[in-house]
């Protein structure tokens, strides 16, 4: 007996160091007291003091929780992108990008790339798998090469 309850204590000792080790990861280094950055309701920056407490956890939990405020703002504006990205497929090529594809289905369906060395965007053909996507996914080359041409600013914003 005094075995198992040896091995019960070793193994909630390496539980608690590993639920200690993902809340640290999950949070980052931040301590008590530390500044952070997180964008409003409204698309501003704001500064706040880490309190441990629901609403500064549910900024992390959600991933509204920046280090530095540059990079609080660089996000701002790949969102502010982002939306002017899917306002112009919507207003010029008469879709939705986040709603039209049907995965099951064979039609292509088309995401943007960039190759970050010389800021080529590429698009690049999916038939059965979803990647991920910041402006959901075009229906035609035709469609990548009108919106890399009109877009490209914003577009290399999102992808860098």
């Amino acid at each position: 007996m005094k075995k198992l309850d040896k091995t019960i204590k070793l193994l909630e000792e390496i539980r608690d160091f590993l639920m200690e080790k993902s809340e640290k990861n999950r949070k980052g280094e931040i301590e008590i007291g530390d500044n952070f950055y997180y964008i409003n309701a409204y698309g501003q920056v704001h500064e706040e003091i880490y309190k441990d407490n629901l609403e500064c956890d549910n900024y992390i939990s959600i991933g509204n929780f920046f280090e530095t405020e540059r990079k609080t703002e660089d996000k701002v504006k790949k969102l502010e992108a982002i939306v002017r990205v899917k306002k112009y497929i919507k207003d010029n090529l008469g879709y939705n990008p986040d709603t039209w594809a049907d995965w099951l289905s064979p039609e292509d369906k088309l995401t943007l790339s960039v190759d970050t060395l010389d800021e080529i965007i590429h698009y690049d053909l999916h038939v059965r798998y979803k990647p991920t996507s910041d402006i959901g996914f075009l229906k035609s080359p035709n469609d990548c090469i009108e919106l890399i041409k009109e877009c490209k600013d914003d577009l290399l914003t999102i992808l860098n």
